[in-house]
């Protein structure tokens, strides 16, 4: 069923469908198509030269003869753009964006009869009111105490800055670090593509999975570890069907024990000192730590109370970019075979469509009640978020000549997130609000 607005210049017809595609046929009066074909014809007479005349100054009417096509291709383009704009100003259900617009169709362009173009694009869902009594209990986790062995592993990092690295011609063993560099090419090819260089990890149970790390145990400096991958998804991800390893260098680390002294070093007073700031900082840890816990348990409540059609196109790419992201991190981090990856491919690609239907929920709802409630980012705070953005982006020295469209990255990347954790703040102080009035 078609819904229709209207004012003096446009009359829009509104069709909904599925994935919250929209159907729509903008009428444009006659008096705005003769309004819009003068200003086509005004750029035209800019354009040309025409013997007789001072550029720019020649009738409309000869333009219009000797221009025919210059002027009917401005005033389509001109036309279309009043209709899109109409589609937000004068319509109730606009495109997500102009990249939204899947067909624009010219139907007529009279300065008599009018015009018309039609539209098929994605607009915003539409969120109902936020069913603010269905809620769930939020469960706040609990505080962590932090453990003598968590001590000792924090000291035992530390202790990595006194380290002597030694590489060595050996073959690799249990505790080495090795250097390695991973490309990939299709078979038969000379060329490769880089997907990482000189990457440094430790050959230990704790930071890998033990088919990577006995995969890389026993080899030298110099050594190169092929692999084919027979996956067809994980061929089209890396454009490529042959991994190649690279055995930069193999490291042996000796670690000294900590003492007073070491601990100076370390802008510590002492040894106990150290241990004394060492912990603090595992607690501060412990404590985001919990607050990303509440946070998430947060996103799992608010995602759980609602639930509305969501952008088609929107959704698909998110589905492909967890499928994506999550079949090349068992293949490639968690260092599964073919075969492995297969027996777990139902499940990882069933993951990736709830993640992705999940986050993009929590976008257009975590927007919805910044607006509904008005919340507000100071400038100091928008500021402060920028800063980490840049960090995150270029390291602690950002370039010193940022351009206007990076710098509008920042800000846009910025606002986003304290939009999304403002909004996730006002979830948790709601949640306390219904419990303490049940």
């Amino acid at each position: 069923m078609s819904r229709n607005f209207s004012n003096e210049q446009f009359s829009i017809s509104l069709e909904e469908q599925p994935g919250c595609n929209v159907i729509s046929v903008v009428k444009v009066s006659a008096p705005l198509v003769k309004k819009l074909q003068d200003q086509a014809i005004k750029k035209i007479k800019k354009e040309v030269s025409l013997p007789g005349f001072r550029k720019g100054k020649a009738p409309s009417a000869t333009i219009l003869s000797r221009y025919p096509s210059q002027v009917s291709r401005e005033l389509n383009q001109l036309l279309v753009k009043e209709a899109y704009q109409a589609l937000s100003s004068v319509g109730d259900r606009p495109p997500l964006s102009p990249k939204a617009i899947k067909s624009t169709s010219i139907v007529k362009v009279d300065i008599n009869e009018g015009g018309q173009i039609d539209f098929t694009y994605e607009a915003f869902p539409v969120i109902p009111h936020i069913p603010w009594d269905k809620l769930p209990d939020i469960e706040e986790p609990q505080e962590k105490e932090i453990t003598e062995e968590e001590i000792q592993a924090g000291l035992t990092n530390i202790s990595y800055f006194f380290a002597t690295k030694t590489p060595v011609t050996r073959p690799s063993q249990e505790g080495d670090f090795i250097s390695l560099s991973l490309h990939v090419t299709k078979q038969g090819e000379d060329t490769s593509r880089p997907i990482f260089e000189n990457r440094y990890f430790k050959l230990c149970k704790e930071d890998m999975s033990d088919a990577f790390r006995e995969r890389f145990l026993g080899i030298v400096a110099g050594d190169r570890v092929t692999e084919t991958i027979a996956s067809k998804e994980i061929q089209s991800f890396l454009n490529g069907d042959l991994l190649i390893f690279t055995i930069n260098a193999v490291i042996e680390v000796v670690t000294p024990e900590l003492d007073d002294e070491k601990a100076r070093q370390l802008q510590a007073e002492s040894l106990d000192d150290l241990t004394k700031k060492l912990r603090i900082q595992l607690e501060n840890q412990a404590k985001d730590k919990r607050n990303q816990q509440l946070f998430a348990n947060a996103e799992n409540a608010l995602a759980t109370i609602i639930d509305f059609d969501l952008p088609s196109s929107m959704l698909a790419e998110r589905i492909e970019m967890f499928s994506r992201e999550k079949l090349l991190n068992t293949r490639l981090v968690q260092y599964c075979s073919d075969e492995e990856l297969e027996t777990k491919k139902a499940d990882l690609l069933k993951e990736a469509e709830a993640e992705a239907i999940k986050t993009l929920k929590l976008f257009f709802l975590t927007n919805k009640i910044f607006s509904d409630e008005k919340l507000v980012i100071s400038r100091e705070e928008l500021q402060h978020m920028m800063d980490i953005c840049s960090r995150e982006r270029f390291g602690m020295q950002p370039p010193k000549n940022i351009s206007n469209e990076i710098l509008q990255e920042l800000v846009i990347a910025a606002r986003d997130r304290l939009t999304y954790h403002k909004a996730l703040e006002k979830v948790l102080s709601k949640a306390k609000e219904y419990v303490a009035t049940t």
